[in-house]
């Protein structure tokens, strides 16, 4: 059973009525009940620093579901690519969602490297993530963000030459259509 929600007009009708001070202290509240909220905030008061801030917790968030500081990992590539969702409905920050997305592939590539085989889920999760990466650059369609990471990208690609459930080819698939879009650029 789904919880009731408030219609937006409504909500939008009640908040046009309440005083000044109520507002406030409505505000107050949901910065205190809700961390979103806190991150929203943080980002129209300080942007640079909590944009700063919150990539780098992303990135933690996702190094952590493979390579934690205690323990074996996890794994959990769910947890890891919430991580990138979280932090792309908070921001408009392109360049830090891409940098993310490829993070976590990269982070992928070397899980790999170290441990050897995974399985065919993982694979399809990188190769996935990959792919919308690939797919945001062309369509963005910037050569200069697009040779910011045209090295980190190939790399990923070069570094799964000997990998196994067809990781190498799904990625070099992908990095053609960005080369095919921009060319080889230095």
């Amino acid at each position: 059973m789904s919880k009731p929600q408030l219609p937006l007009p409504e909500l939008k009708e009640y908040l046009k009525g309440t005083p000044q001070p109520e507002l406030i202290s409505i505000i107050m509240d949901c910065y205190k009940l809700n961390d979103d909220v806190k991150k929203y905030f943080q980002l129209k008061l300080r942007p640079e620093e909590a944009l700063n801030q919150l990539f780098e917790e992303a990135k933690r968030k996702i190094a952590h579901e493979f390579y934690p500081e205690r323990g074996m990992p996890k794994m959990r590539l769910a947890q890891a690519k919430k991580a990138i969702t979280e932090f792309s409905k908070l921001t408009d920050d392109f360049s830090k969602q891409i940098d993310l997305m490829l993070f976590y592939v990269e982070q992928g590539v070397q899980f790999t490297t170290d441990y050897g085989d995974i399985d065919e889920r993982f694979y399809n999760s990188m190769e996935s993530v990959y792919s919308q990466l690939i797919g945001k650059l062309i369509d963005y369609d910037d050569i200069e963000l697009y040779q910011v990471f045209q090295k980190r990208l190939k790399a990923a690609v070069d570094n799964t030459y000997n990998y196994g459930w067809g990781f190498h080819d799904g990625l070099i698939s992908e990095y053609g259509e960005i080369l095919d879009h921009y060319g080889e650029v230095e």
